[in-house]
């Protein structure tokens, strides 16, 4: 239930205090953001583990959006337990030191009451890359998906663009989603072609898909990725995908594209209930 999350309860131990983080990694080495029986490789067992070395063995770890193995994120929203003291500012540098170099904390705040990052979420937004060249870039390989061919520019916009709208997506879904709540809008998907950044003057030889909504299903997102490379290579019809999505079905061409590409890159929050504001 929304905002179901209350104030932790000292029961020995150090007095705590509820902060949230915004938090970014590099999902490369990790087995997806939840803890797991099987590895201490995930996101939130790195967290709980620094913050044990602070004493606090109830930490209470809620993030704002499940990310899977080898996926990565600039803007996911953490809420845990903290030792009250020192203030909520000193946290920053703390978790810094506590963590491993390839998670960091952009910032911190206190937790309103009730707050909970997963479901005052909003809208959260994606970014899936995509290059056709081949190499691919050795400094952007754990951050850029192969396509294997070249995606012609106005074929993969308008399959981003036919995404917009309300659809039934449990065919866009891993096998193991137990999402009950199907029936989706997706209120932003663009595709951004390769191209140079005017103000540094970079070359960026990959494509940039877009894509925002409240909720995503399991897998949707790097399906959907698919789904675009497919239309942009002209492996599928667009009118193909446009009838697929409206009889709630996925074309049997579209392959789910690697982990690598996705990232998490906004959580946005209502801006009365928003820690960071």
């Amino acid at each position: 239930m929304a905002g179901s999350e209350q104030q932790p309860e000292v029961t020995g131990g150090p007095a705590l205090r509820r902060i949230v983080l915004l938090a970014e990694y590099d999902g490369t080495r990790y087995h997806g953001l939840q803890r797991q029986g099987h590895t201490p490789l995930t996101i939130q067992q790195e967290f709980e583990s620094a913050v044990g070395r602070l004493g606090v063995t109830e930490p209470d770890f809620v993030a704002s959006g499940r990310t899977d193995s080898g996926v990565h994120a600039t803007g996911q929203a953490v809420a845990l337990n903290v030792p009250a003291e020192p203030p909520v500012r000193k946290y920053l540098r703390t978790f810094n030191a506590l963590l491993p170099a390839d998670i960091r904390v952009r910032a911190v705040a206190e937790c309103p009451e009730g707050f909970s990052p997963r479901f005052d979420a909003r809208r959260r937004t994606y970014i899936y890359r995509v290059c056709a060249l081949e190499p691919v870039p050795p400094l952007q390989r754990n951050f850029v998906a192969f396509a294997k061919t070249d995606l012609d520019v106005e074929r993969t916009r308008a399959a981003a663009a036919a995404f917009e709208g309300r659809w039934e997506l449990s065919a866009w879904r891993s096998a193991i989603c137990q999402a009950t709540r199907t029936l989706l809008t997706i209120d932003e998907c663009t595709a951004v072609p390769p191209h140079t950044d005017e103000r540094t003057g970079e070359a960026l030889p990959w494509w940039t898909f877009r894509t925002a909504a409240r909720s995503f299903l399991h897998h949707q997102v790097r399906l959907m990725a698919g789904a675009i490379v497919a239309v942009g290579s002209g492996r599928l019809g667009l009118e193909e995908l446009r009838n697929a999505l409206a009889a709630g079905e996925r074309p049997k061409s579209v392959v789910m594209m690697p982990a690598c590409g996705l990232c998490l890159t906004r959580v946005e929050f209502d801006p009365e209930r928003d820690p960071f504001r």
